[in-house]
């Protein structure tokens, strides 16, 4: 059985906190070796996440690429470290070997196009890195477009003021150059006016919306709208549910029956075929949830079974929607 996972942050994290282990084994949400405890067969994108809201101690704007890098360096050596446990994923041919041969298929995403510093000549690079997808915005906009924390939805949540002007110009551009590279184009994160010009002006793009929930459930900016959901489904393009709390259930402590009301109000919209995890494992603090740790998947899992949800969509929401949809990038 397949297992994939659409996003998480803990090699950041790592990079961050190094005193909480590595990728082999950490205390944090994540790690390989737990993982191939519970499949052979596993499929983990690792977030290179950058926050362009933390200016520098002088005001400044940050260097966002520079530090990308600098990250990228570190996560390289982490990597490095897992030996035969590990294939980074670069094409095909890679993820194929990673599953038959019982290893971690590791792939490469950047959180927040920011780092690109409306420079298009550095999108190459971050192919050449191993980037397969990218999420456009975070929560504050930038140069492609407006994120999570802009619009009415926003507005009505947070209480503030903002104006959603959506994908700029230059982030329509940026959407042609990543259809010509098959970068896929994370939906979450977006503005909604984002969402909805990245859905007129990205015909040709291979979308995703790695971690994100539904809006119906549990409103958030954050979330997606059933006519959003709808439109995914629309373009055959992968959702990943997540255990962020505050996506899943508004007051209280979610419990797995929030995670499985998600994906069954999810599929109404996406189909069987486009559905599937992203868990946002150490992206979020797990004291408000008991989802806090990767054995979630597997009792996900053995839940949607006990739901009489069929071995076959099972299999297809716990990885194997996630293996096609990625193959379209690579």
């Amino acid at each position: 059985m397949i297992y994939a996972d659409a996003h998480c942050d803990t090699a950041t994290e790592l990079v961050l906190r190094p005193d909480r282990g590595d990728l082999l084994q950490n205390t944090m949400d994540f790690d390989f070796r737990r993982a191939l405890t519970i499949s052979k067969q596993w499929i983990q994108c690792l977030a290179v996440f950058v926050d362009s809201s933390v200016p520098k101690a002088n005001g400044t704007d940050p260097e966002l690429y520079e530090r990308y890098l600098d990250y990228m360096v570190d996560i390289r050596r982490q990597l490095s470290k897992m030996g035969d446990r590990v294939v980074i994923v670069r094409n095909r041919q890679d993820l194929d070997m990673a599953l038959e041969t019982g290893r971690v298929a590791a792939v490469m995403t950047l959180e927040n196009g920011a780092v690109l510093e409306r420079n298009m000549d550095v999108l190459p690079s971050l192919w050449y890195d191993g980037i397969r997808i990218i999420t456009l915005t975070w929560n504050d906009d930038n140069e492609i477009g407006c994120g999570a924390s802009t619009g009415p939805r926003a507005d009505a949540k947070f209480g503030t003021e903002t104006r959603d002007t959506g994908l700029t110009h230059w982030g329509r551009m940026l959407l042609k150059n990543m259809a010509d590279l098959r970068m896929g184009v994370d939906c979450s994160h977006m503005s909604e006016q984002t969402f909805w010009d990245v859905m007129e002006h990205g015909s040709d793009n291979i979308l995703f919306a790695t971690h994100s929930n539904c809006d119906a459930l549990c409103v958030h900016p954050r979330n997606l709208t059933d006519k959003q959901l709808q439109a995914l489904g629309d373009r055959e393009a992968f959702v990943g549910i997540s255990y962020v709390p505050f996506f899943l259930k508004e007051e209280g402590i979610p419990t797995i029956d929030d995670v499985y009301a998600h994906i069954d109000h999810a599929l109404q919209f996406l189909g069987v075929n486009n559905i599937g995890l992203g868990s946002d494992w150490d992206g979020f603090s797990n004291k408000y949830t008991d989802f806090c740790g990767v054995f979630e998947h597997k009792r996900v899992a053995e839940y949607l079974l006990k739901k009489n949800y069929s071995e076959k969509t099972v299999n297809k929401i716990i990885g194997e929607n996630f293996y096609a949809h990625l193959c379209k990038c690579l």
